[in-house]
């Protein structure tokens, strides 16, 4: 019986590459760095990118994951107790990183002095045009009319 047509040495996940991959995620090195310190190492490496996540995305997501907490955690312990009121950069990295605030992204709010400065649009153009718009309406005047009667 002929192997013709039969995969050749098909790639599976090795675990020494596993291993690997994890180590050097946690010392924060690259994808890429790793990739090629793989591909120099095993000759049963993958040869793309592709085939490299397929078999090894779960290390790398381990390991960040496991690295990650690991810093959030001091940072975290870091910002509620270093000090009378925390570490305050460690509560801005936080704040920043994970509960979306930024020192730019500010609200302003005015308090108006009196009434006067709330004016509505149609105030403010009776104000422009000099009218009195207690005194016109007080007077009949039509507001749906045309104020000059050469605009009729």
């Amino acid at each position: 019986m002929s192997n013709f047509g039969a995969p050749i040495n098909k790639i599976g996940k090795n675990k020494a590459i596993a291993n690997l991959v994890q180590k050097r995620v946690k010392e924060g090195l690259s994808v890429k760095d790793i990739v090629g310190e793989v591909q120099a190492k095993f000759a049963d490496a993958p040869r793309s990118l592709n085939t490299f996540y397929k078999y090894y995305k779960g290390d790398l997501e381990a390991a960040r994951a496991e690295i990650n907490g690991l810093v959030a955690s001091k940072v975290i312990k870091r910002a509620l107790e270093e000090g009378e009121y925390g570490h305050f950069p460690s509560q801005e990295l936080f704040l920043r990183s994970k509960a979306g605030w930024s020192p730019t992204s500010t609200n302003i709010e005015v308090e108006q002095d009196s009434a006067d400065e709330d004016l509505s649009a149609i105030d403010q153009l009776a104000e422009l045009l000099g009218l009195d718009l207690d005194d016109t309406l007080g007077a009949g005047l039509d507001l749906d009319k045309p104020l000059d009667p050469r605009d009729e």
